[in-house]
């Protein structure tokens, strides 16, 4: 069975800029724009989608409590919240209410992909520019690394640069050096050997291919 995306923004532009890029990812069979609260809170359900892209801008503020009832009526869902709210607190509060990634309108479509495909395969994303207003301390709280990221920690600590990673995984190198990129800012480390004696430490490469 395919899977569904939602998309709720009431902003055409934005809304079908946003649909662009979903179906550029070649993840879902099915994508649908929601316009209205009443809809996210009446259609959803219904829908049953597998990922959601919730539009956070003031025009269309969504309470925390009706993002936590979407959450509980539908816990597998994967929510990634486009923003342009900049206050840690509501950053902090978008955590607790159990989305997966916060981008914000000023991210590239770049990072809007790689945030829709980091949190498809299981992981969370946050962009550069969140990243900066939330406290490294916890985003470490919330953050893990998906599993296309860890396969990468766990390649570079055999040695591989960045080419040979993007032949083993059939991935481009663009998406490699992102991917990497990411990882460093994730888990506030600022080079590759520091991301290796820290994937030791945690135990996920062994020191013998080191």
């Amino acid at each position: 069975m395919s899977k569904k995306a939602a998309i709720y923004d009431p902003q055409f532009l934005s809304g079908e800029g946003m649909r662009f890029i979903l179906q550029n990812a070649e993840l879902f069979g099915e994508i649908v724009r929601l316009d209205t609260k009443r809809q996210l809170k009446e259609q959803l359900e219904q829908i049953k989608p597998d990922f959601l892209v919730l539009d956070y801008a003031n025009t269309s503020f969504v309470p925390h409590e009706m993002l936590r009832l979407v959450l509980k009526q539908l816990p597998k869902l994967k929510v990634l919240v486009a923003t342009n709210d900049r206050e840690p607190q509501q950053m902090r509060a978008l955590l607790k209410s159990g989305i997966k990634g916060i981008v914000t309108k000023n991210c590239s479509e770049q990072e809007i992909s790689l945030a829709i495909h980091n949190i498809n395969d299981g992981g969370k994303f946050f962009c550069p520019s969140t990243m900066d207003i939330i406290t490294q301390t916890e985003i470490n709280q919330t953050l893990e690394l998906s599993h296309r990221e860890m396969q990468i920690v766990q390649l570079i600590g055999k040695g591989l640069a960045s080419e040979a990673i993007a032949q083993e995984l059939k991935l481009s190198l663009h998406t490699v050096n992102s991917h990497r990129k990411n990882i460093l800012k994730k888990l506030q480390l600022k080079s590759p050997t520091e991301l290796i004696i820290y994937a030791v430490e945690k135990g996920w490469i062994d020191l013998k291919n080191v």
